[in-house]
């Protein structure tokens, strides 16, 4: 499944790890992305799409021609 992990603070990057290391094809958005590849900590991005908001948004645009789609939202239950 392909799958858009919007930020790289400690939960965006543990998530996006993860599911990448399900077999995910996995992309994260951030504002900066050199900042994103250096910095440590939960989640390792070695094998994640790590792309800029506006760079991630075009692609989506792109691949569906709008922004009418739906957004999964993970809840706890």
């Amino acid at each position: 499944m392909k799958i858009a992990v919007l930020g790289t603070g400690m939960v965006g990057r543990a998530i996006a790890s993860r599911l990448s290391g399900l077999g995910h094809e996995v992309v994260v958005g951030t504002r900066d992305v050199e900042k994103s590849h250096s910095r440590g900590g939960a989640g390792d991005l070695a094998h994640v799409g790590v792309e800029t908001y506006s760079r991630l948004f075009f692609e989506l645009y792109q691949t569906f021609g709008t922004f009418d789609f739906n957004i999964n939202v993970v809840r706890p239950r």
